[in-house]
C-alpha cells in the first residue's frame, strides 16, 4: 500500500502556528485539516465556518505566515506575534501599519501577559465566558481563579492604558506585581481612575441603580469593544439612554466643582425615586 508522506514542516504551516501560539489545539487543527481535505477548502476558510476563529484573524494570522516565509520572522517570532493578534496587543503592527482588532477580552489579555493566565487556560476561559455568556473577569472570579480586589485593580489599569496614561507593557509589569504581591490591598488604597466614565459608574452605584458588579462587568465590556461604558450599560438594560446623558451631565458639574458627588446622586435618588430601579425603564 502506498503512503502519502506529508511534506517536511518548517513550523511555519497555519496550523502549527495556531498550535505552537496555544490558541487551538492539535486535536483541533487535525479535525480541521481533515474537513479541509474532504472539502478541499483552505484550512483557514474550515476554521472560520466551524466557528474556531473570524475571518479578519485568518487574514491577519497569514500575513504573519507570509511575512515569516520570506524571511522577515522566524518561528518563535511568527508565533508570539499570532498570539498577541489573537489575544489583545492592539499596538502590534504586521505589514502595512493598521490598528488590531480588538480581542475578546482585553482583560485576558492583561493577565496573560502578566503571567497570571497559562496559554491552557485562555481559549477555555474564553470559550467557557462565551459559553456561560457572562464576562471573562466574572468567569475568572465564580471560579475563585482571582481575587475580587486584583480584578478591580486589573479594570482601574485598563481604564489608565485606553487613557494613554501608560502602555500595555507598564500595565502587564503592575498586573503582574500586584498578582505576586497577593493583590489583597484595602479597596480604599486602591488607585482610582479619573475616567469621565468611571466617575459616571461611580455616580450610578452611589445612587444606587447599579451595583459594583454591574459596574465592574460593563467596565470590562466597554474596555475590550473600545465603546462608550454608557451604550454598554444601555445595550444590558441595566439604565435607559436618558439616565446616562444626566449623569454625563452631572459627571462635568462634578469635575469644575460645581457639585458635590453626594449632592448628585442624592438629585439622582430624589428625580427617579418614583420610577423603576433602571431609570425609568418599563417592567
Amino acid at each position: 500500500m502506498l503512503r502519502i508522506q506529508n511534506p517536511i514542516s518548517d513550523g511555519l504551516r497555519l496550523g502549527e502556528l495556531l498550535i505552537g501560539a496555544g490558541i487551538l489545539t492539535r486535536e483541533a487543527v487535525d479535525a480541521a485539516l481533515t474537513l479541509s481535505c474532504a472539502s478541499r477548502l483552505p484550512l483557514g476558510r474550515v476554521l472560520v465556518s466551524t466557528g474556531y476563529l473570524r475571518d479578519v484573524q485568518v487574514d491577519r494570522f497569514v500575513a504573519v505566515q507570509r511575512r515569516a516565509r520570506a524571511g522577515g520572522l522566524c518561528v518563535a517570532d511568527a508565533r508570539r506575534i499570532v498570539q498577541e493578534l489573537a489575544w489583545g496587543a492592539e499596538h502590534l503592527l504586521v505589514g502595512e501599519p493598521e490598528k488590531v482588532e480588538e480581542p475578546h477580552s482585553i482583560l485576558i489579555a492583561l493577565l496573560a501577559r502578566a503571567g497570571v493566565l497559562t496559554k491552557n487556560e485562555i481559549p477555555y476561559v474564553v470559550r467557557s465566558s462565551i459559553d456561560a455568556d457572562i464576562t471573562c473577569g466574572r468567569l475568572l472570579l465564580l471560579r475563585r481563579r482571582i481575587a475580587p480586589a486584583f480584578h478591580r485593580q486589573c479594570i482601574e489599569l485598563l481604564v489608565r492604558y485606553r487613557q494613554g496614561q501608560l502602555s500595555f507593557a507598564k500595565a502587564a509589569d503592575e498586573c503582574r506585581r500586584l498578582y505576586q504581591g497577593g493583590a489583597h490591598m484595602d479597596d480604599r488604597n486602591t488607585p482610582c481612575s479619573s475616567s469621565a466614565s468611571r466617575k459616571m459608574g461611580e455616580l450610578m452605584v452611589t445612587a444606587g441603580f447599579i451595583d459594583e458588579t454591574e459596574l465592574y462587568d460593563a467596565l470590562e465590556i466597554s474596555l475590550s469593544m473600545n465603546r462608550k461604558l454608557g451604550e454598554v450599560l444601555v445595550e444590558a438594560g441595566f439604565v435607559m439612554q436618558e439616565a446616562v446623558e444626566i449623569c454625563v451631565a452631572m459627571v462635568k458639574r462634578i469635575v469644575i466643582g460645581e457639585v458635590a458627588p453626594a449632592d448628585a446622586a442624592n438629585y439622582l435618588r430624589q428625580r427617579f425615586v418614583a420610577q423603576p430601579r433602571h431609570f425609568g425603564q418599563v417592567v
